[in-house]
């Protein structure tokens, strides 16, 4: 028989293999773990080309880069005041391409290249002499009225100003010269950013930028001393309040929800681990016990972290935060260990202590194996979603489950301290009676409700259901973004073509169609990718209308008799135009550097070797553009991006069922091939839909609709109902019906109590885990319960 210091010499050994593992696996995460935030990572990923295109401008396309700035508070003067030095400020900002807030668009150091130099490839102009000098002397004029040095370095490269049209044309609105306001009296700023609407931490960045120039403002840091001097005693009120700043948009939006998702989380956790050690100590009545619950729950997360940054790219946040929420379950296999434990010590006294509990736990550890091993299957079912975000999850969970079981069998016996006998042990066996009344009662009531109404069952695609934002700030948005005639963020033109030169002359035909429909009042404007990349056959023409550099001064020459400018004025538009010349064709490398590259990938995409244009439109008459447009397709497609997101949200779930429907059979078979009883494999399998269609009754009842969140959360509930009706089932001999029902309150008290405070989360991603989760837990402990019973054994 081994001796305790033999014991302790095992259980050192085994910590030490222990925690070389948790080590190597920090040294790995030092390397590989990259966060990243992009929400598209949640939509599936193989809906063919036109899919591509859908989720990239539902994540980077221009409306979702847009950011908008309302200023309220203070006077008329002081409004006015703040958004010109507002626009000013945060046009200097590299994280935004143009800022409008109404008035005039930006001149001269301001137009972005190849623009400034490539103008004459992107727009057709007249050389000659009279239209030459018409243009000069309203440039005449425009000095007139001021300018500065930078609209002359402009007029002088550029007598027609084609730079600036051209740019006003590729804004997300157009410019009037009045400040935009809201109905409210609301100044408004249009901020469009170089990150995409999904990037969060370029947003977020941004958004600093925002507030921090807005914070620089004379007006604010005047405002702020008038209200500090006046909470000075006995002084009366005299200053002006304090501009407010509000900025909506979808950036702003996610930036928000992540906030406040990171925030009540938090909360919420702090929460349900305090039910959680206070149930333990309850129930265990000793610290020791409750330290050790953290190693598997710890080791398992690290596992399945390290897993996901080996084979993906980035761990994506919402990734971590849900899987460490989902991991919850991994504290139920040492509160089985422990409550099987305890009643260990008669049958095993005068057995090797080296071996610990494990020597007289084989059919426990059978059944714990069971239990796991049906959640990681699962889990795994999530790597057919289409997503990453979810094939991340699912990967996650199953190493986690996986590996916390790992360090309940290898590593927790080592660590537990010797069983004591358990005075309530009973001294003759019982075994466990199983029924199904229970059972059949609940899946006749669950059926003759969807019977009865058969819509009942509604699946919830809309894509806002996964990231709400508060009824209050969608409004908010809409009032600011009436102020100016923007993009519409809901019906988009889409072009699709074998090579590029083909889609661009599309592109140039539906132009036309397009001008006619504005002249009729169909839209008041649009953007393309051809305003900035024209075809080359376009270009060709362009080029050839430019005259050779000496007829070209001579015309110009002319056109500056009678004219104050000086003979030389204009050489700077002359070398541009060589300049446009060598530099035929444009091409959309030209655009790389600069800005101008976000803008021309958004309306500008390659997939699977066919190339993609978007034109986006602002104010459309949607039922009548649609028919204008109709004749041109197939090539010019008419996208409704709310149908499509929401057929594509339909497609993920039938895909993303087909997978969870997979993963049940394997589930089923592994029980099968365990050799289980005919009667037992029943019953257990019974009880397990039988939680999950009281959960499904639930979550219509409280949230009137089923979304994926609620289906990721399903998989946990599952994995729940199979291990309580394990446990609770057990036929082997060394069964323990007392502590596995001990066992079972444990993880049932623990994981209801802890998934009932995040169901009362305000975020309803947090509640829809929360409600179906605590809901499933708590069914499913009932319904094993009741389904199961003692009886006396007989004597053999």
């Amino acid at each position: 028989m081994a001796t305790r210091p033999q014991a302790m010499s095992l259980a050192m050994q085994r910590s030490l293999l222990w925690l070389a593992i948790i080590v190597l696996l920090l040294i790995v995460l030092a390397f590989r773990l990259q966060l990243s935030f992009d929400l598209g990572a949640f939509l599936p990923r193989h809906g063919g080309p036109a899919a591509e295109v859908l989720l990239q401008q539902l994540g980077s396309g221009p409306g979702s880069r847009l950011m908008v700035l309302g200023i309220s508070g203070g006077d008329q003067p002081q409004r006015q005041d703040a958004s010109r030095l507002l626009q000013a400020a945060l046009s200097e900002r590299p994280e935004f391409v143009q800022v409008l807030n109404g008035e005039a668009g930006p001149a001269g150091d301001a137009v972005p290249e190849p623009i400034r130099s490539q103008y004459p490839l992107m727009t057709s102009l007249d050389y000659s002499a009279a239209a030459l000098g018409e243009a000069i002397q309203l440039r005449l004029q425009d000095l007139a009225l001021g300018g500065g040095a930078s609209l002359r370095q402009l007029v002088a490269a550029d007598p027609y100003l084609a730079s600036l049209l051209l740019l006003q044309k590729l804004a997300p609105t157009e410019t009037d010269g009045e400040l935009w306001q809201a109905s409210d009296g609301s100044l408004v700023l249009l901020a469009e950013t170089l990150a995409a609407g999904t990037d969060l931490r370029a947003q977020e960045e941004a958004l600093a930028a925002t507030r921090a120039a807005f914070a620089e403002l004379p007006s604010q840091q005047q405002g702020k001393q008038q209200l500090a001097e006046q909470q000075l005693p006995g002084q009366q009120p005299t200053g002006q309040p304090v501009l407010k700043l509000d900025v909506t948009g979808v950036g702003p939006f996610g930036v928000e929800l992540r906030q406040s998702i990171q925030a009540e989380a938090t909360l919420r956790s702090i929460l349900a681990s305090i039910a959680v050690v206070l149930v333990l100590l309850l129930l265990y009545r000793s610290l020791r016990l409750l330290l050790l619950v953290a190693l598997p729950v710890v080791v398992g997360m690290l596992a399945g972290l390290t897993a996901v940054s080996l084979f993906f790219d980035s761990v994506h946040g919402i990734t971590l935060a849900f899987g460490f929420t989902l991991m919850g379950v991994a504290v139920d296999f040492p509160l089985h260990l422990f409550s099987h434990h305890r009643n260990q010590a008669t049958s095993s006294s005068g057995s090797d202590p080296s071996s610990g509990p494990s020597s007289n736990l084989a059919g426990f550890w059978r059944t714990l194996w069971l239990g796991a091993g049906s959640t990681a299957i699962a889990y795994l079912a999530m790597l057919f979603s289409g997503a990453s975000g979810l094939a991340q999850l699912g990967l996650f969970s199953a190493v986690g489950v996986t590996t916390a079981v790992l360090v309940t069998q290898h590593w927790l016996p080592s660590l537990l301290p010797a069983a004591e006998p358990s005075p309530a042990a009973p001294s003759t066996p019982r075994q466990t009676r199983l029924r199904f009344t229970p059972l059949a009662l609940v899946l006749i009531a669950v059926l003759g409700l969807l019977a009865v109404d058969h819509n009942k069952l509604v699946w919830d695609d809309q894509l806002s259901s996964l990231s709400p934002v508060a009824a209050d700030r969608i409004t908010r948005d809409g009032q600011l973004r009436s102020a100016s005639a923007t993009f519409d963020m809901r019906y988009q033109l889409r072009l699709q073509a074998a090579s590029l030169e083909e889609l661009l002359l599309q592109c140039e035909q539906l132009e036309n169609v397009l001008s006619a429909a504005r002249d009729d009042d169909l839209l008041s404007g649009w953007s393309s990718p051809c305003l900035l990349l024209p075809s080359q056959q376009l270009q060709a023409q362009r080029k050839a209308q430019i005259p050779l550099a000496e007829e070209m001064h001579q015309r110009l020459q002319q056109a500056l008799q009678d004219s104050p400018f000086k003979a030389d004025a204009f050489q700077p538009f002359e070398q541009t135009l060589q300049s446009a010349q060598a530099s035929f064709p444009l091409k959309p490398a030209d655009f790389e550097q600069g800005p101008l590259a976000a803008w021309l990938g958004a309306h500008l995409l390659q997939v699977d070797e066919q190339w993609f244009a978007l034109v986006n439109l602002a104010d459309p008459q949607a039922e009548a553009l649609a028919v204008r447009i109709k004749p041109l397709a197939p090539p010019v497609s008419w996208m409704d991006l709310q149908q499509s997101s929401t057929q594509m949200m339909q497609d993920f779930r039938h895909e993303a069922t087909r997978a969870v429907a997979l993963a049940a059979l394997a589930i089923l078979l592994m029980l099968a091939l365990a050799r289980t009883r005919p009667r037992r494999f029943l019953w257990i399998v019974l009880t397990a839909l039988a939680s999950l269609g009281l959960t499904l009754a639930v979550i219509i009842l409280v949230h009137h609709a089923i979304n994926l969140v609620h289906l990721v959360a399903l998989l946990l509930v599952l994995g729940l109902g199979l291990d309580y009706s394990l446990f609770l089932s057990r036929e082997d001999a060394r069964a323990d019906p007392a502590a596995a029902r001990h066992s079972i309150i444990a993880c049932a008290l623990s994981t209801t109590l802890a998934f009932g405070i995040l169901a009362g989360s305000s975020i309803p991603m947090l509640s829809f885990v929360g409600l179906t989760v605590a809901t499933g837990a708590f069914s499913a402990f009932v319904l094993a319960m009741l389904g199961s019973g003692q009886h006396q054994a007989t004597a053999a």
